[in-house]
């Protein structure tokens, strides 16, 4: 999950061009956890259920990533990471 996360967002720096590894690290947490808490049986075809969880992970990127790490990421950014993180999670958390 954190080599889909880093993939996503190369090219994106923290705030006065810092290193957001531990960021992306700790964002990888989140997001399994995320679909750990909200996947119920054949999520993967449940489009409620992945909306919920698209819902959460866009909510982390704000209040966390944005506001709480000074990382601001463009709405199209966070759907393309939230994209990918939610194939890998198919193909490995179904």
């Amino acid at each position: 999950m954190f080599n889909s996360l880093q993939n996503a967002m190369s090219g994106i720096t923290g705030p006065q061009g810092g290193n957001i590894r531990p960021v992306l690290a700790a964002a990888a947490l989140e997001l399994v956890s995320i679909v750990k808490t909200l996947k119920v049986v054949n999520w993967t075809e449940n489009v409620d259920v992945q909306n919920a969880m698209r819902n959460r992970m866009d909510d982390y990127f704000f209040d966390v990533v944005r506001d709480q790490h000074g990382i601001a990421l463009e709405p199209e950014q966070i759907d393309a990471i939230v994209d990918a993180v939610l194939k890998v999670a198919r193909a490995r958390m179904a």
